[in-house]
C-alpha cells in the first residue's frame, strides 16, 4: 500500500536523518549535500507512489491538511534543528557555552539559509517555523499556471483533505488517482510528454484537458448526471428533516420569455412567505472568484421563472442560490455558508465530498482506459457470448452480491444457456441407449416445471424493477450496459 510507506517513511525513517543533523557542524552541511539528499527523497516518492516525475515538488512539502504529501525536506531540517538546539542553549546558564559558541550568529545563519518569507525577529519554535515553511510551499503550488490550478480551494474546506492520511475508503489505485488529480497530472493529452498525437479530445474535437474530462466531455455525461443528482439528493434529504421547510426536487418552471427550466431545489418557508431555488452544480476548480460567477449564473438562469414559482406555490419573495461544489472534492466557503445557513449537518457535507471524489475518479477511468468498457459491450451485444456472461454473473452471486438486478440478469443468461445446450443437442448429439433417453426426458419434464412462468409477464415485472432501480450507483456502471444491452435485444427479438 503506497499511502502505508509513506506513513512508515516519515514516522519512523525520516526521523533517523534527524539525530546526525544535529550532531554535524554547521560548516560541514553543504547546501549541494542537502539538495542531493532532498533529490534522491523525492525520486522515492514519486517511485513508491507511483506519480509522474513532473509533480510539483512543493505538493511533496505541502501539508497534509491542506492535500499535500508532508514529505521530509533535509534542507529545512538541517537548518531547524540548530536553530532549537542555539535557542535552548541561550537560557542555558553556563559560562563555557557563551565562551566556546556565538550562539546569536549560528541563530542568524541558521534562518538566513532557510527560505523564510516572513519577519523571524522575535523568538519561533522550530516547530511553528516548519508549519510556516510548509504552508509557503502549499502557496508556491497554488502560483503554478496549471498543475496549481483552482488548489486554493484546498484552504477553504480542510476536513475534506483527510482522505490523503487515511484514504476514506478509496482503495490504492484510486488514491494515487487522486493524488494525482489534486495537482493535474492525469494524463490527458493537452499535458506535455502525454501523447504523441494531437491535443483534441480522443472523445470529440475539444482541447483535452482535465477540466474537460470531468465537466464537458459528452462521453462521461452519464456519470457526471448520476454525480449531479446524488449530490442534490443529498442536500435535499437534508433540508427536508426540518418540519419548517416544504422541500421540492425537479421542479419543472416557466421562464418570463416562455422558455422551461429546471429547478433541482426548491425550499419553501411557508411562515415567512419565501421561497429559494438552491441549484448545486459542479465545476472544476478554477479561480477564487468562481463560486461568486456560479451564483450570478444560476441567478440569471431562474430569476425570471420566479414569477411563474410564485402564482404555482403562492409564495412573494423568492431567491436564488447557485452552490458550486469543485470537482475535486472542494467545497467553496460561500457554499459552505450557505449550506450551515439551512443547518445541514458535518455528516452530510463529508458524505458529499466523498461522493464527488469517489465519483470523479471513474469518470476519468472511462475516458482515459475504456477498454474494460468496450469489452463488456462487446460480450454483451453479442449473443453468442452469453456463455461467458453467465459464469461472470454466478461467480459475483457466489459472492453474496443478492441484488435483484443480479438476479434478473442472471435469471435469462441461464435461459439462454439452456437454449443453446438444446440447440447443441438437436444438432447432432443424440443419446447411446435408452437409458440416457429416458434420462433426458425426465430432466426435461424438471425444466418445463422451472419455467411454467409466462415470459412476457416476468420480462414486464423485471423491466419496472429495473426502471426503479435506474440510475445505478457508480460501481454498477457496467450493470447499466447490461440493461440496455438486454432491452435493445429482446426489442429485436433476439433474446429468448
Amino acid at each position: 500500500m503506497p499511502d502505508q510507506k509513506i506513513n512508515i517513511l516519515n514516522q519512523y525513517i525520516w526521523p533517523q536523518l534527524v539525530y546526525p543533523f544535529q550532531c554535524a557542524p554547521l560548516k560541514d552541511l553543504k547546501v549541494k549535500f542537502l539538495s542531493d539528499i532532498d533529490k534522491l527523497i523525492r525520486s522515492a516518492v514519486k517511485e513508491i507512489i507511483n506519480i509522474p516525475t513532473d509533480t510539483p515538488d512543493a505538493m511533496l512539502y505541502a501539508p497534509r491538511r491542506l492535500r499535500g504529501l508532508g514529505v521530509f525536506k533535509a534542507q529545512w531540517e538541517a537548518y531547524l534543528q540548530h536553530l532549537n538546539i542555539c535557542q535552548r542553549l541561550l537560557h542555558v546558564d553556563n559560562p563555557h557555552v557563551a565562551a566556546t559558541r556565538n550562539l546569536p550568529n549560528e541563530i542568524e545563519h541558521c534562518i538566513k539559509q532557510l527560505p523564510i518569507t516572513f519577519d523571524c525577529s522575535e523568538r519561533f519554535s522550530s516547530q511553528k517555523l516548519r508549519k510556516a515553511l510548509r504552508e509557503d510551499s502549499f502557496h508556491q503550488w497554488s502560483k503554478l499556471k496549471s498543475k496549481g490550478l483552482g488548489i486554493v480551494f484546498y484552504s477553504h474546506w480542510k476536513k475534506g483533505n483527510s482522505w490523503i492520511s487515511t484514504k476514506k475508503g478509496l482503495s490504492s489505485s484510486q488514491w494515487t488517482q487522486a493524488i494525482k488529480m489534486n495537482c493535474n497530472t492525469i494524463p490527458v493529452r493537452t499535458l506535455p510528454g502525454r501523447t504523441l498525437d494531437s491535443t483534441r479530445c480522443r472523445r470529440c474535437d475539444e482541447q483535452e484537458t482535465l477540466p474537460h474530462v470531468l465537466g464537458f466531455c459528452h462521453h462521461g455525461e452519464l456519470l457526471r448526471i448520476n454525480r449531479h443528482n446524488t449530490v442534490r439528493s443529498l442536500i435535499a434529504a437534508s433540508i427536508r428533516q426540518f418540519a419548517s421547510y416544504e422541500v421540492y426536487e425537479e421542479v419543472g418552471c416557466v421562464s418570463s420569455d416562455g422558455s422551461t427550466r429546471r429547478a433541482d431545489i426548491i425550499i419553501i418557508d411557508r411562515q415567512k412567505d419565501k421561497g429559494v431555488i438552491l441549484d448545486p452544480t459542479i465545476r472544476f476548480e478554477m479561480h477564487e472568484q468562481q463560486p461568486q460567477e456560479v451564483c450570478r449564473e444560476k441567478q440569471v438562469i431562474y430569476e425570471p421563472c420566479c414569477q411563474h414559482l410564485g402564482a404555482q406555490y403562492h409564495i412573494t419573495h423568492w431567491t436564488v442560490f447557485g452552490l458550486m461544489f469543485g470537482a475535486r472534492s472542494t467545497i467553496p466557503r460561500e457554499t459552505l455558508n450557505q449550506l450551515k445557513q439551512y443547518k445541514i449537518s458535518d455528516a452530510t457535507i463529508d458524505a458529499i465530498g466523498s461522493h464527488v471524489l469517489k465519483s470523479s475518479l471513474p469518470i476519468i477511468s472511462n475516458h482515459l482506459y475504456p477498454t474494460k468498457f468496450l469489452l463488456w459491450k462487446y460480450v454483451l451485444l453479442t449473443p453468442t457470448s452469453f456463455k461467458i456472461t453467465y459464469h461472470f454473473m454466478a461467480m459475483i452471486l457466489q459472492a453474496k452480491l443478492n441484488m435483484p438486478v443480479l438476479k434478473f440478469l442472471l435469471l435469462y443468461t441461464t435461459r439462454y444457456k439452456r437454449d443453446v445446450n438444446e440447440q447443441d443437442s438437436r444438432q447432432g448429439l443424440q443419446a447411446d441407449d435408452d437409458d440416457d433417453d429416458d434420462d433426458d426426458d425426465d430432466d426435461d419434464e424438471k425444466k418445463e416445471e422451472e419455467n411454467d412462468c409466462d415470459d412476457d409477464s416476468l420480462m414486464a415485472i423485471w423491466t419496472e424493477k429495473f426502471d426503479q432501480l435506474l440510475p445505478f450507483p457508480q460501481p454498477f456502471t457496467v450493470l447499466t450496459i447490461l440493461y440496455h444491452s438486454f432491452i435493445n435485444n429482446i426489442q429485436q427479438g433476439s433474446v429468448p
